[in-house]
């Protein structure tokens, strides 16, 4: 078998080139609801979040519950959200939230998040909304922060070739354009996603403590800020001169 010529794409990059980044539509939902729960399906946080206890999956037919929903009020409130697509199918999403224009009570309601304890109980809806209370607490610190990045995920047969930066990238390049690449932030409780953030410029809020414990759930959450532009830019200046 002959050697791959100089500069022949790898399959990896012929399945990168195969799929294509749009802004979602309603009509996207019921697939980018797929894709979150098989991507986050054991995420510790969705499975303390529906059950009380990380190592119980969360009930049949919850991921997809919740994440239609999350993904509708996102869209229903004008915000970006992202999906990857290969041909007909959705292979990764993410999108990105201003705090300013994230879903309030109105949009819970009007998307059937007050029927929760219905479904899924009234301890659960608790848990729910008792995730948000550290957010809260930071956008009270005074800390410089506009937005958040909100579930970034690539499908599992894809993770590991690129394409989740190709999302960050793409959600970044909006960002900056568009709300002028004021302070951002993400949560996660996945390690290996980690070093992607890294490479995009995040870095852990509280650098002497990267990782918190949620206080009720057990698992391990970490908050990683990516800095606005000014303050990257007076970062990358002293940078600079200290290596002049």
């Amino acid at each position: 078998m002959p050697p791959p010529q100089a500069g022949a794409p790898t399959a990896a990059a012929a399945q990168q080139d195969d799929i294509q980044l749009r802004q979602a539509t309603l009509a996207d939902l019921p697939a980018v609801a797929a894709l979150y729960s098989l991507s986050f399906a054991d995420n510790p946080a969705y499975q303390w979040l529906f059950t009380g206890d990380v190592t119980v999956p969360a009930p049949e037919g919850a991921l997809p519950w919740l994440f239609l929903r999350r993904a509708r009020m996102l869209l229903h409130r004008g915000n970006c959200l992202l999906v990857g697509c290969r041909g007909d199918e959705i292979v990764a999403a993410g999108g990105v939230v201003p705090f300013s224009n994230k879903p309030g009570t109105w949009d819970y309601f009007r998307n059937g998040i007050g029927l929760w304890p219905l479904w899924w109980g009234t301890a659960s809806l608790k848990r729910a909304l008792g995730m948000d209370a550290g957010l809260v607490k930071l956008l009270g610190s005074g800390l410089s922060v506009a937005g958040e990045l909100s579930m970034v995920a690539v499908h599992p047969e894809l993770q590991g070739r690129g394409l989740g930066g190709r999302v960050m990238q793409a959600l970044l390049e909006h960002w900056d354009a568009v709300h002028g690449g004021e302070g951002l932030l993400v949560m996660t409780q996945e390690a290996y996603a980690l070093r992607l953030y890294a490479k995009f410029g995040f870095a852990p809020l509280d650098a002497a403590h990267p990782v918190s414990v949620h206080p009720q759930g057990g698992f391990h959450n970490w908050v990683m800020l990516r800095p606005g532009r000014q303050a990257r830019g007076a970062a990358e200046g002293q940078a600079a001169g200290g290596r002049a």
